[in-house]
């Protein structure tokens, strides 16, 4: 729970709420609960904006760029100027909000933002944008409802000198962001989340991993067929094959980027255990004998005495 900054960013370490650089004003609040970041606005009417923030060393990011992932739970925002987003700018620079548009703006080098959610009539629909400076680029109309929790993965990506976004796993292609200039950017990124509402609404954001991008992705192959230890590919107790890889008979660098692991440790990771206890069948010589019956969920077994 809470924020994990991993690999050049401090590997393993938990930050707390404390951590984060945090202004609110009238009628919000952000607290820690269960480890969550929770938002909310208590009045009716709030026009103030609430701005988390954490900084990262840009000479600290990886060869191929940074990743950050968290949990997403959408809250009610009716306006259209309620557009919670998260997005980077620029530390050395003094940000200028526009407070019409809910938008951040630094000299020379303005933000990249990714709206989470941009609800007009309906509380069932949200919508997802990209905006660079202070224009909206690209929009994607999704039908999450209030409530739902989303895993949101950002890729800063340095080769391709982009932004891209995936929602629970599967990327939005509509929503990529190009840095014009990566060079540019300062010594030192500001990732914040901004949270704005005319109404009553609760939010939470959890379980951030912020970590640098992997230089290299991994697939299992068995019996000609490919195989990934992303847990949306364990049902019913085993891994089941990747039916979109089955087709093919060369794999290229986005099906590595898309269904691949960079963490082969967790190859020997413990997916789940069970205790079992044998059936006694009696006597067998100077012992006992039991049948013990396994599935095929059943990898390894380990002996309790």
């Amino acid at each position: 729970m809470g924020i994990i900054f991993q690999d050049a960013f401090d590997t393993g370490a938990v930050l707390d709420k404390n951590k984060w650089e945090i202004n609110t004003l009238n009628g919000y609040d952000v607290i820690l609960e269960n480890g969550k970041l929770k938002f909310s606005a208590t009045g009716s009417w709030c026009g103030a904006y609430v701005h988390p923030r954490v900084k990262i060393n840009k000479n600290k990011i990886g060869h191929k760029g940074l990743s950050i992932e968290f949990d997403y739970t959408i809250g009610n925002h009716y306006s259209s100027a309620d557009k919670p987003y998260v997005g980077f700018y620029n530390a050395s620079k003094t940000p200028i909000r526009d407070n019409r548009y809910n938008m951040i703006q630094c000299d020379g080098i303005n933000s990249f933002l990714i709206y989470l959610a941009d609800n007009y009539d309906s509380s069932k629909r949200t919508k997802f944008s990209m905006a660079y400076t202070n224009k909206l680029l690209k929009t994607v109309s999704v039908n999450y409802s209030v409530g739902e929790i989303l895993h949101i993965k950002l890729l800063l990506n340095k080769n391709k000198k982009n932004i891209s976004m995936f929602i629970d796993n599967e990327e939005a292609p509509l929503l990529v962001c190009d840095i014009p200039n990566w060079d540019s950017l300062g010594e030192e990124l500001i990732f914040e989340i901004n949270s704005n509402s005319y109404s009553r609404f609760v939010e939470y954001y959890d379980n951030f991993i912020i970590k640098n991008i992997a230089e290299y992705r991994y697939l299992l192959e068995q019996n000609n067929q490919y195989y990934s230890l992303k847990s949306q590919f364990y049902k019913g107790g085993q891994f089941q094959p990747i039916t979109e890889l089955n087709e093919k008979e060369t794999l290229i660098q986005s099906d590595f980027e898309t269904y691949g692991i960079d963490d082969l440790n967790s190859l020997t990771k413990t997916i789940d255990t069970q205790d079992i206890n044998g059936i006694d069948k009696g006597n067998l010589g100077n012992g006992k004998l039991f049948e013990i019956p396994f599935s095929n969920d059943f990898m390894s077994i380990s002996e309790v005495e």
